[in-house]
């Protein structure tokens, strides 16, 4: 999804759940991120958050 896809959810008010491993979508969409290992969540908070 592109930014202008994430911009579009947000005009529209749609809450989206966006499933990926891929670091650099995440920290590009996300306006919060869940970190999950092995079934559990690890981290959660927001993308400046979880990149440092």
């Amino acid at each position: 999804m592109s930014k202008s896809g994430k911009e579009i959810l947000r005009r529209a008010n749609i809450t989206t759940i966006l499933v990926t491993h891929d670091r650099n979508d995440a920290l590009a969409l996300a306006d919060r991120i869940i970190i999950i290992e092995n079934g559990k969540i690890k981290f959660t908070g927001l993308p400046e958050e979880i990149y440092t």
